[in-house]
């Protein structure tokens, strides 16, 4: 479970890591790493969609890539059959409300941490990246 602004609301959600392979990308290699999840409620058992974060190397150091499928098809209620995703998602589609700004939140968050996250992971990789 975390706990984030988006903007300038404050959202819980729970975060599920899954293999790259669970979003149809190929195993991690040498020069590109995928982080993948499927993103959802904190307060109610529904998944809102997935992301991937991919960092692969560059001649200058390295590039991540941020996507998010959020939504319509992507909702589902975690751990049921299918037929019971299918008749949440319309609600659900409503409550979440997936929009244009919504997109840009996202974008400026992503943005925001993996800046802050730059200041201190090599440091913590060196100290700790063996272990």
């Amino acid at each position: 479970m975390i706990s984030e602004y988006i903007g300038s609301t404050k959202l819980g959600a729970a975060i599920q890591f899954v293999e790259p392979a669970a979003m149809g990308l190929p195993d991690d290699s040498d020069d590109t790493v995928s982080i993948c999840a499927r993103l959802g409620s904190a307060d109610a058992p529904v998944d809102a969609g997935w992301f991937v974060h991919q960092v692969r190397s560059t001649p200058g150091g390295s590039e991540m890539r941020s996507r998010f499928w959020m939504g319509g098809p992507h909702i589902a209620v975690r751990k049921a059959p299918e037929v019971a995703s299918k008749a949440v998602r319309p609600i659900a589609s409503k409550l979440i409300g997936v929009s244009e700004s919504t997109a840009r939140n996202l974008l400026v968050y992503c943005a925001q941490e993996m800046n802050h996250l730059a200041g201190f992971l090599a440091d913590l990789w060196e100290s700790f990246g063996d272990e």
